[in-house]
């Protein structure tokens, strides 16, 4: 459903509201006849929302939020976070997705760790068969939505190199003081921040 300054996205089980204002506190009144439709739908259907699951974040333009408006579902206020993940991607007040690669970050070290202890009770897998797990598997979790939270930045770009790192040692099995640029020569795979680059122009 899309109406002016409203986006209503549905995907399974998962419901997102999008609303754009020019003050704060006009969320709480455009809110309050929209979680009042829903609520009716969900009676029509016997369901019901989860009032502590359902949490809401604002989006800054260009100033920092001081106002948090009061939204409400079934009579009960709606927490505001600071990190709302819709789909698998963390949502962040500045659209940096800093957090949701922080979190994309300790998942690859945690899939990392246990494959290196493959690699060691099995006394070594080639680093042929790592580099395929590191593609087929690695590549993909660290670049899962890659068009929406994407932005071609210093900062972003180092995050994303520092991430792919880990797999990289894996593969190539050198020094842990090897730079960037030498472990992907070694691997032959490209920097993740190019890849990025690449899937994000393919998928817009």
């Amino acid at each position: 459903m899309e109406c002016e300054n409203i986006l209503i996205q549905a995907f399974a089980d998962d419901f997102v509201i999008l609303l754009k204002a020019s003050a704060s506190y006009k969320f709480a009144e455009m809110s309050k006849n929209i979680m009042l439709q829903f609520e009716r739908w969900a009676n029509t259907y016997n369901l019901k929302f989860s009032e502590n699951k359902t949490k809401y974040i604002m989006f800054k333009v260009s100033k920092n939020i001081t106002h948090f408006p009061g939204l409400y579902l079934y009579g009960k206020r709606i927490s505001y976070t600071n990190e709302l993940k819709y789909l698998g991607i963390i949502f962040d007040p500045g659209l940096t997705f800093m957090t949701h690669l922080n979190r994309v970050q300790e998942k690859i070290i945690k899939v990392n760790e246990k494959l290196r202890r493959i690699i060691r009770a099995t006394w070594g897998i080639k680093p042929e068969m790592v580099k395929e797990v590191y593609l087929t598997i690695l590549e993909r979790i660290i670049l899962y939505g890659v068009e929406i939270w994407y932005k071609d930045r210093v900062k972003m770009n180092m995050k994303l190199l520092q991430i792919q790192r880990y797999p990289l040692l894996s593969i190539t099995r050198t020094y842990k003081t090897t730079s960037n640029e030498a472990l992907q020569i070694l691997s032959g795979c490209l920097p993740i921040d190019l890849r990025a680059q690449m899937w994000k122009l393919i998928l817009r």
